[in-house]
């Protein structure tokens, strides 16, 4: 197993912790830009990881993984500017 796929499962198994406790424990208040780098880190490495193994022949969906990952990384440098 690479490194990138164990960052992708760690990835994977902090976001579903997070959302176990928001909805059944407390409420987390986050702020808009910690999800949107969250959520571009979520999208972008599978992508990456998809691209870069030549185990599958098609790469389409890991280019829309890697378009939605950018979209978001867009997102949040947009919302990092507003801030400063």
């Amino acid at each position: 197993m690479s490194l990138l796929r164990k960052v992708n499962v760690f990835i994977a198994i902090l976001g579903v912790c997070a959302g176990i406790y928001h909805f059944f424990i407390g409420n987390m208040d986050l702020p808009g830009s910690l999800l949107f780098s969250f959520l571009s880190i979520m999208y972008l490495l599978p992508g990456i990881e998809g691209i870069i193994t030549k185990e599958v022949k098609d790469n389409k969906p890991y280019y829309v993984y890697l378009f939605v990952g950018l979209c978001f990384s867009s997102i949040f440098i947009l919302e990092l500017v507003k801030i400063f």
